[in-house]
């Protein structure tokens, strides 16, 4: 069993790695896809909103995503100053890259889970918890 000590510092370490990726994938490129997540930087799905909410960053919008069973997808809104941006957990995703039902806006990105089972099997056994405690 893992302490709850420890279980902090991976959490700590996990944001970590994933706001470093974001960074890099915002800095680089327009569309990313790593197998788990498609990306597209400049787009948002208008459509199939689960649920809205505003948060201090990206990695709080992955994880409120990774924690729904039901999202598929997210839009998140960047936002230059320090204030809340908007998350939108999404019940679909768009069935390619070239779809054309997402739409263009400079301040979104737009984030689609592409292995669903795989992210479905981490998301039971360790991110549901991870998400529990770290947020």
């Amino acid at each position: 069993m893992i302490s709850k000590k420890e279980f902090l510092k991976v959490c700590v370490l996990a944001s970590a790695i994933i706001l470093i990726s974001a960074a890099k994938q915002i800095e680089k490129t327009y569309v990313y896809s790593n197998g788990a997540f498609f990306t597209r930087v400049g787009y948002f799905l208008p459509t199939n909103t689960l649920a809205s909410f505003f948060v201090p960053g990206t990695i709080s919008c992955n994880q409120k995503c990774l924690s729904n069973l039901d999202c598929v997808s997210y839009n998140y809104q960047m936002n230059e100053n320090n204030e809340p941006s908007l998350c939108e957990l999404k019940s679909k995703g768009i069935k390619d890259e070239t779809s054309d039902e997402l739409k263009a806006r400079p301040d979104f990105i737009f984030v689609q889970i592409t292995n669903s089972r795989h992210v479905s099997t981490l998301n039971n056994f360790f991110l549901q918890p991870l998400v529990k405690m770290c947020v």
